[in-house]
């Protein structure tokens, strides 16, 4: 998750777990939304929830709704009543790995011009609606996903659902204002990751990954407005995007709010893809020379919340075991997590082990045998900071936001139990049999392991 992100401006934010994020670039002037006159208005209905409103629970916990609309749109919508706020979040499942070969840079910079508006929105329209309430928003952009995020009071959400409705449609390109996405684009400082990026790339079987798509260089410059504009069509579309919201009223009301937005939108297949490497399989993991390898062994994490929870619970574990009788004293195994919403990476540290492979087989087989009640209550840890993670409307929306990409498939039922799309169920199965997502981090073949150039990792 530390996945370019950062608060803008407004209400004072608490740094989520992804990492640092980029700020979009002030207006130049106050601009106006551009919102038409038939545009959705602030009613007080929305400042509390109708007291005979059906419950968003049953059995299973909260229930949030989870739906494709016509447009290929993902819609997810879930409930909290802890603050008058609501949280949204416009998702779109590309990133930097999908940057041209030859344009390194462009996919950073083109999500930083769709804050320059189109004919519905002034430049940094949707920033100034939510600043102008009180407000703030933020731009979060990583390997794989782009996410524009507001935090508004409830009284602004149907301007705000109004604003994101219209932030894709026909951005306007001009060459004054791709000169100032540019500058904007290169304040913004890449995010640091416990592997190299050519390691990342390999771990992922992304080639995508291999380069930072932080960095804006010259060529971007001379790129034409039609370009721009082809590039922008091709990639931020709402058949490949989820709109977030989290706010007081239930789950299906808050649907019913975004539904009239985009029934003029074409009709279309939902167009996004499983970012998801395949696995990986051996008796030994897989070794890479790499410059600042240093004998890290790094998995994979899937592109969803179960896995990114298992992978907490893992690593959590892992760092909380004891040494066993036939372990030297000074034996370490660290354990971090890189998160990101699409591409983040569990690393595994051993120190002072003649053989670090076996180890780390015998660490991670132990926490299914002897350590399994530690694994339990590792678990329940990450289930309770879990919780914390989630219990303001913007923290939820931003772990909803990581679910799997896809989405339910079209006309399936719209409710889903909120713990599937936050993870937090993965926490709570019977460890028997093991969850997948946890058994696809307890092989000890489906790692890379990092050697410097010239060495082998062999004991």
């Amino acid at each position: 998750m530390i996945f370019a992100r950062t608060a803008i401006a407004g209400l004072a934010l608490c740094a989520a777990a992804w990492g640092p994020t980029s700020p979009s670039p002030p207006a130049e002037a106050p601009p106006s939304t551009g919102a038409p006159a038939s545009a959705p208005t602030r009613t007080e209905a929305a400042l509390e929830t109708p007291a005979d409103e059906p419950p968003a629970t049953d059995v299973a916990g909260p229930l949030a709704v989870d739906t494709v609309l016509p447009c290929g749109l993902r819609v997810i919508a879930a409930q909290d009543k802890s603050l008058p706020v609501a949280a949204v979040a416009l998702v779109v499942e590309t990133g930097t790995e999908d940057d041209p070969g030859d344009q390194p840079g462009l996919v950073h910079a083109l999500a930083y011009h769709l804050l320059q508006g189109n004919r519905e929105l002034a430049p940094h329209g949707v920033t100034q609606l939510a600043h102008d309430g009180g407000g703030a928003t933020a731009l979060a952009i990583g390997p794989a996903q782009v996410r524009y995020e507001s935090l508004v009071p409830v009284s602004l959400l149907d301007d705000l659902l109004w604003a994101e409705s219209q932030r894709l449609r026909a951005p306007t390109v001009t060459d004054p204002l791709w000169r100032d996405t540019l500058r904007a684009a290169r304040r913004d400082r890449p995010r640091d990751w416990l592997v190299p990026m050519a390691a990342l790339a390999a771990i992922h079987q992304a080639d995508g990954l291999a380069h930072d798509g932080h960095r804006t260089p010259a060529e971007l410059d001379a790129i034409a407005p039609r370009a721009i504009s082809t590039a922008l069509a091709e990639r931020f579309t709402y058949d490949r995007a989820t709109l977030v919201v989290v706010a007081p009223m239930s789950p299906d009301l808050a649907l019913n709010r975004v539904l009239p937005l985009f029934a003029d939108l074409p009709e279309a297949p939902r167009r996004v893809r499983d970012r998801t490497a395949p696995p990986r399989s051996g008796s030994a993991p897989r070794e890479l020379a790499i410059r600042g390898g240093g004998g890290l062994f790094a998995w994979p994490i899937a592109g969803d919340t179960a896995a990114l929870a298992a992978a907490d619970a893992v690593c959590r574990t892992l760092q909380h075991q004891r040494k066993s009788a036939d372990e030297s004293n000074r034996a370490r195994l660290r354990c971090a997590i890189d998160e990101d919403p699409r591409r983040a990476v569990l690393v595994l540290r051993p120190s002072a082990v003649d053989d670090p492979i076996a180890f780390i087989r015998a660490r991670l087989q132990r926490l299914t045998t002897t350590d399994l009640a530690l694994l339990e209550a590792q678990r329940t840890r990450a289930r309770d900071d879990l919780a914390l993670r989630v219990r303001t409307p913007l923290g939820l929306a931003r772990r909803i936001a990581a679910d799997a990409p896809v989405g339910p498939a079209r006309g399936a039922p719209p409710m889903r139990p909120l713990a599937e799309l936050t993870g937090a169920a993965v926490l709570e199965a019977p460890l028997d049999p093991l969850p997948p997502e946890l058994a696809a981090l307890l092989d000890v073949g489906g790692a890379i392991r990092l050697v410097e150039p010239g060495k082998s990792g062999a004991p």
